[in-house]
């Protein structure tokens, strides 16, 4: 991780963005959260205060976004649900966390986020994740979707089944699967020549092939 750049001194405006105020360290540096789970810092420079938008890294080892800043000859760093948590719903309750409510840890506006104790936010994951992971290899034939149904289709009960399965081509740690597939809209990613899609249990299978049928004649038309 890197310190902010001195040349990132705007914050692009978005039109109902809220920021509030996060820490305000001795050194000078000021954090700011925004309502869309941004975060902003603002310091002092060659004599001059600058204000940007802070460049958040992403932790493949624990799924969080963080930042890293410089105050006082010291270096920081900072999860940015905690800070937007922080910012919005006041300060952190003694030996409570900071729970994203829909299990996306790439979410990280106020309202999927709140101060919880370690075993309501084990509870919630445990309710979030009552789930199948299908796999579709894009590189085989698809003549008609009974084909797709019965031959292209692997179902796992867990990451841990669908890492060892598709290790091989790509090593995946299991928390990166899990915060790679939440955090898109369709809970689908392309993984080496796989379509893996994560959907709720109980989900029919046949609009789960259509779905995955429809993105590989988009990504490749001539198959």
């Amino acid at each position: 991780m890197q310190d902010f750049s001195p040349q990132e001194t705007t914050t692009p405006h978005i039109e109902g963005e809220e920021w509030r105020l996060c820490l305000q360290t001795h050194g000078g540096v000021t954090i700011e959260a925004s309502s869309l789970g941004r975060l902003r810092c603002t310091r002092t420079f060659r004599g001059k205060r600058i204000r940007y938008t802070a460049k958040c890294n992403y932790d493949s080892t624990t799924g969080y976004k963080k930042i890293g800043f410089r105050s006082d000859n010291k270096y920081f760093k900072m999860n940015v649900h905690v800070a937007v948590c922080n910012a919005f719903h006041g300060p952190r309750p003694q030996g409570y966390v900071a729970d994203h409510i829909n299990r996306n840890r790439l979410d990280n506006r106020p309202q999927n986020l709140r101060w919880v104790t370690p075993k309501e936010s084990n509870a919630n994951r445990g309710a979030i994740q009552r789930h199948d992971i299908y796999a579709f290899d894009t590189t085989a034939p698809w003549p008609n979707m009974a084909e797709a149904q019965a031959d292209l289709i692997c179902r796992f009960k867990g990451y841990a089944a669908l890492t060892a399965f598709i290790g091989q081509e790509k090593k995946l740690s299991i928390r990166y699967l899990r915060t790679m597939l939440n955090a898109q809209p369709t809970q689908s990613a392309k993984i080496g020549r796989y379509r893996v899609f994560l959907v709720a249990r109980g989900t029919n299978i046949e609009n789960v092939a259509k779905r995955a049928s429809e993105l590989r004649d988009a990504t490749n038309p001539h198959n």
